[in-house]
């Protein structure tokens, strides 16, 4: 059934080189998770329209699709044989929505059909979405992404977001006359605070990781240390789980 959409919308539509279907919570089999997107410049993201919606309250029209989710894409020989397979340094995260750009600029369309559906178990990759491996490859490989796809500015823009998250702002209220000292003292010991919290913080270790090995020019898969932090991340989430559940 799903192949079948599939073909038939590729018959259908012979403008179109990448195809994929409307993709669905494994664990909630009625509720979207993918269905199209497209990249917001004034956000530089991407966004995602229908996410976490019910199939029945959304018309079911093909839309056409800035990139198609790699958990399920289907596309002709032709595209692969005209820009090459997968850029292999982005190993995880990316290198779907930069595979479907390429195709776009060699003239490529891109295609969601919603008569074809899949369910997915989403985050099985990273042991769960918010964890520091998928943090890690989101950080580093979002910036390979804009470097390869966004105008000059919108690659500034998300590489100063990304280097200003590795440092804390100093926070100074100005407005305080007359206690300067006691104002300053308080920002300082805040800001030691906080770079004591991202040093220590496994996301925060992520992220400043992704960042410098963007800078450094270290892709392809993850450094061991990531994978070693998401592992003692995730049985602290499930240690602290069991307590909760003890506890009630």
């Amino acid at each position: 059934m799903l192949l079948d959409e599939l073909v038939k919308a590729a018959e259908k539509h012979p403008e179109v080189g990448c195809f994929g279907p409307w993709i669905f919570y494994m664990h909630d089999p009625d509720r979207l998770w993918f269905i199209r997107s497209e990249w917001d410049p004034a956000l530089t993201a991407f966004t995602a329209p229908g996410k976490g919606r019910l199939a029945v309250e959304l018309a079911d029209a093909a839309r056409n699709t800035d990139y198609v989710c790699g958990a399920a894409l289907f596309f002709r020989a032709a595209v692969a044989r005209e820009i090459g397979l997968l850029d292999e340094r982005f190993f995880l995260v990316y290198e779907d929505s930069d595979w479907c750009f390429r195709a776009r600029r060699a003239g490529f369309g891109c295609l969601m059909v919603p008569e074809a559906r899949v369910w997915h178990r989403v985050g099985a990759s990273f042991s769960s979405e918010d964890s520091p491996l998928r943090t890690y490859f989101s950080t580093r490989n979002r910036l390979l992404w804009a470097e390869k796809n966004a105008p000059h500015r919108e690659r500034w823009r998300i590489l100063r977001a990304a280097l200003r998250r590795i440092y804390p702002r100093l926070g100074i209220d100005r407005s305080a006359a007359g206690r300067r000292h006691k104002v300053l003292f308080w920002a300082l010991n805040g800001f030691v605070r906080e770079c004591s919290r991202k040093l220590h913080d496994p996301d925060e270790t992520a992220h400043r990781r992704g960042v410098f090995d963007y800078i450094f020019r270290r892709f392809g898969d993850c450094p061991a240390e990531i994978r070693k932090l998401t592992q003692a991340w995730t049985s602290a989430r499930e240690k602290a789980s069991v307590s909760r559940g003890a506890g009630s």
